[in-house]
């Protein structure tokens, strides 16, 4: 129904990995085992030849995909340390390298399983640390619109693709050939999602969630300090 949700089977194996994650209270053995973990996943694609043929755990246990969960894990132990002009440098160079993935991917100049993660994993990684590293050491006034529309963001995640789809599918039976006039409507597509994202969060995944908080508060777990 929402071809979105394949990627959840991955995220529901990566709290598992990170509940998994805060059982282990020393951080030098946690940083070993992901960066151990990583090494396994790319080492594997050098000697199983077709992962079709792996059953469903196999393949989320090995996914790429797990790599730049693990990167982003790492990003918490790292942003901390870094310096203003740090902090700049790499929020720069990660939205140059999004856009230079963007363009190494739609030219097909290069392919494989982790097509993703260089080309969208390490820069935002680099945006993701460049950005906390800048609010550390500046005040950061961002507009209410902007937090809406992030408070949204898993709203937006599951309605994004069946509706630009649909009206994808919609402009390719109307035959329009103009490029102009077809990217300014998926544009509009876009702004239009991204408000009904924000409605969706409103009205049904913030009520569902502070319902759930409420049932489960008594089961909070205590925070855990790593060492």
């Amino acid at each position: 129904v929402n071809g979105v949700s394949w990627t959840l089977t991955n995220e529901l194996f990566f709290y598992l990995l990170f509940i998994l994650g805060f059982l282990i209270r020393h951080k030098a053995v946690l940083l070993g085992i992901i960066i151990t973990y990583s090494l396994f996943i790319i080492g594997s694609y050098f000697w199983v030849f077709d992962f079709q043929k792996l059953s469903v755990g196999a393949q989320t246990f090995l996914h790429p995909m797990n790599i730049e969960f693990f990167i982003g894990i790492l990003s918490a132990f790292i942003f901390r340390k870094l310096t203003l002009k740090s902090a700049q440098i790499l929020l720069t160079a990660g939205v140059i390298l999004f856009f230079g993935g963007v363009f190494v991917n739609s030219n097909f100049i290069f392919s494989g399983p982790f097509l993703r993660v260089i080309c969208y994993g390490i820069p935002a990684l680099l945006i993701v640390l460049g950005a906390a590293g800048f609010e550390l050491h500046r005040s950061v006034i961002v507009n209410k619109t902007w937090l809406s529309l992030g408070d949204a963001s898993y709203s937006l995640y599951l309605l994004h693709l069946p509706i630009v789809a649909a009206v994808a599918k919609i402009i390719s039976k109307t035959g329009l050939e103009n490029i102009f006039v077809v990217h300014a409507l998926l544009l509009i597509t876009i702004i239009v999602v991204c408000y009904l994202s924000i409605v969706f969060y409103k009205l049904i995944e913030l009520p569902l969630v502070k319902k759930m908080a409420s049932i489960g508060k008594e089961y909070r777990p205590k925070v855990l300090v790593y060492k």
